[in-house]
């Protein structure tokens, strides 16, 4: 009776282990429908197998409507963690380019293959070429309908400078006529004008009188010294600021659309040269080529000393930019058409070792839970056919 009663608990028990293994087996197997006289065998392929679409769609709806949402990047975004984290990135990628001694070129082929390198190669020619011609003439047009005077254009901060422009201004023209006046060709000059001068002024005693006693060379070479040491005495350099400050203020005071008159006026073509020697210019590539082989050191060490103490502030408007249009950028991606996609296109080899990797212990104490439920069904059945037989 006790054998029975073993006997009994043992195949109830191995029914039940190898039916719910066999369960967790026909989520994945067969991988192919099986077919015996041009009919399909009931549950072949597997569930997983069979329902590999609908999965992909159902797991693309969960992650765009419950995992990866905008609200949840945004927060995401908003986490000081995060833009801690990206900070420090962003400056250990710095500091190991200051370390390398390889080109921007050479540098950028660790990420990207030749192929992507010159197709980016490529679109930033295209780009800087249309991009440049769309600028100057969107600024022709700018400039030939604005009304506003320059002054109400230019920074407030360059403005605030005007006084500190127009007192180097005069010191810089006062170095450049002295330079002149002691070169051959000023002290030639100088000559020329004292002789038209003097042949203007022939006509009446104070010409004749001038004639006698002295001549155009001998007239400069009194002048020229006290002209070249007159020029930084303070009365002149005042006349000279104030001559510059006048015509600052008379230029600030014109409107963009009168200066962009006068410069048309003056060269009919020079926005179209301009235009045209930009986009020669750029076509060429010699830029393009000078900065993909410039040192990726350098670069690290200008954006080091100009953008890196700026980095939180960039960080934190980038972020916002982000936030704004997150919505936007979700629904670009289309997560759920993404990751169906890629469901799709995932093997189901490597999807079944990826689930039994994850719930490999699950499915094995399923498995054993089979086994002790059948162990106890097969108790109780031996049990009653004990009660019976007595």
């Amino acid at each position: 009776m006790i054998a029975f009663i073993v006997i009994s608990i043992l195949v109830a028990a191995a029914i039940g282990g190898l039916t719910n293994h066999l369960a967790i087996k026909m989520l994945f197997h067969p991988r192919q429908p099986v077919m015996v006289r041009g009919k399909r065998m009931p549950f072949t392929p597997g569930l997983i197998p069979k329902r590999r679409e609908d999965i992909a769609d159902a797991l693309g709806d969960v992650v765009a409507q419950y995992l990866v949402t905008a609200e949840g990047l945004s927060r995401l975004l908003d986490e000081a963690s995060f833009q801690e984290k990206v900070e420090g990135k962003v400056r250990q990628e710095m500091q190991r380019w200051k370390d390398s001694d390889l080109s921007i070129r050479d540098f950028a082929l660790q990420w990207l293959t030749e192929k992507q390198w010159e197709d980016m190669r490529h679109m930033l020619l295209l780009a800087a070429t249309s991009g440049s011609s769309a600028v100057l003439d969107r600024l022709e047009r700018w400039t030939m309908q604005d009304d506003r005077p320059l002054k109400e254009i230019l920074p407030a901060a360059w403005l605030s400078k005007q006084e500190e422009v127009v007192n180097r201004g005069a010191e810089k023209l006062a170095d450049a006529l002295r330079e002149e006046l002691q070169s051959a060709r000023g002290e030639l000059l100088l000559k020329q004008m004292l002789s038209k001068f003097m042949e203007q002024s022939s006509g009446g005693l104070l010409g004749a009188l001038a004639g006698m006693f002295m001549d155009a060379d001998r007239l400069a070479d009194k002048l020229r010294p006290m002209l070249i040491e007159k020029l930084h005495a303070p009365d002149v350099q005042f006349a000279l600021r104030g001559f510059l400050k006048r015509q600052s203020d008379r230029l600030l005071n014109q409107t963009v659309a009168e200066l962009a008159a006068k410069v048309k006026e003056a060269d009919e073509s020079l926005f179209s040269s301009l235009k045209e020697e930009i986009h020669r210019h750029i076509s060429e590539g010699k830029w393009l080529h000078e900065l993909e082989n410039g040192q990726a050191a350098k670069v690290a060490v200008w954006v080091e000393a100009h953008m890196l103490p700026k980095l939180p502030e960039l960080l934190g408007w980038s972020v916002r930019q982000l936030q704004q249009r997150m919505a936007r950028l979700v629904q670009l991606l289309n997560l759920p058409r993404l990751v169906s996609q890629e469901v799709r296109k995932f093997p189901i080899e490597q999807l079944e070792d990826v689930i039994l990797r994850l719930s490999g212990k699950e499915f094995r104490a399923i498995t054993w839970l089979g086994a002790l439920l059948g162990g106890m069904i097969g108790l109780v059945q031996a049990g009653l056919y004990v009660l019976i037989g007595i």
